[in-house]
């Protein structure tokens, strides 16, 4: 079997990073204080929607590409490690993982590559850095494939790929709640993980 796992907003908390520059450039904390992944962010240009102009927008991003660390310095999220441990447990040689990503600035695969041996334990992690990631699901041959950007989800679904049989998840956000068709909504990477492995009787 072929997986493919998202990395921001599903394993990675990019949020958390970016709001903290937007503030720290903007010197103003527009942001409500609930900041849980279950309530925020509520849509996906969230900065916009908060009243941040796009010229302190472009800043935050140009300090992003700049950084050669800030992939590789965000947290992962408190779940993030049972995914990981289910990830860990496959034998690779009858399971394929790939990590679909789409970051820009310094060395963005190197520096993906280096959180996931860091957090997640993993030896030779497999990361394509791709913004358009439906194009990905043929080639790969992906059998499961989990993402939380709405456009991206609904691109997948529109796609008639293998993955579409009961492979696709949308980690459940408060911005992707008005996405329906043939992704399946999880709590949780690891609980897509789990109920697809039980639907296909595979072992870790």
């Amino acid at each position: 079997m072929n997986f493919g796992i998202d990395l921001d907003g599903c394993l990675a908390d990019f949020n958390s990073a970016y709001t903290k520059l937007l503030i720290d450039e903007s010197g103003e904390d527009r942001f409500p204080p609930d900041r849980t992944p279950n309530t925020f962010p509520p849509a996906w240009f969230y900065e916009r929607e908060f009243g941040y102009s796009k010229e302190v927008e472009e800043r935050v991003w140009t300090k992003i590409k700049s950084d050669p660390n800030f992939w590789y310095n965000l947290s992962p999220y408190y779940n993030a490690y049972d995914a990981f441990e289910l990830l860990n447990d496959l034998d690779t040689s009858d399971h394929s993982i790939y990590f679909i990503t789409h970051r820009g600035g310094v060395a963005p695969k190197q520096q993906t590559e280096s959180w996931l041996i860091n957090h997640g334990d993993f030896e030779c992690p497999t990361v394509i850095i791709a913004g358009d990631k439906t194009p990905l699901m043929e080639p790969l041959g992906l059998d499961f494939f989990i993402d939380d950007k709405p456009e991206t989800i609904q691109d997948i679904c529109k796609s008639n790929t293998k993955v579409t049989n009961g492979g696709l998840y949308i980690l459940d956000r408060p911005y992707n709640k008005h996405i329906v068709g043939d992704a399946i909504r999880t709590p949780s990477v690891a609980a897509a993980l789990t109920d697809f492995m039980k639907g296909k009787n595979i072992n870790g």
